[in-house]
């Protein structure tokens, strides 16, 4: 086998490892924020109620 195959597999499986793992952060990151927006969503929702309720 060319030495250029072996280079190109071994580039290849960091690329895929390098872009699993961004993946991987990007989910865990997009889930922290999904959860700061549906804790924010629901904090304006009572707040508003409470402002409601006074009017």
């Amino acid at each position: 086998m060319p030495s250029y195959v072996l280079w190109s597999n071994l580039v290849i499986d960091i690329v895929y490892a390098v872009l699993h793992k961004a993946m991987l952060g990007f989910g865990q990151l997009s889930w922290q924020l999904a959860q700061m927006q549906l804790l924010v969503i629901v904090c304006v929702n009572s707040t508003m109620l409470d402002f409601g309720e006074l009017s």
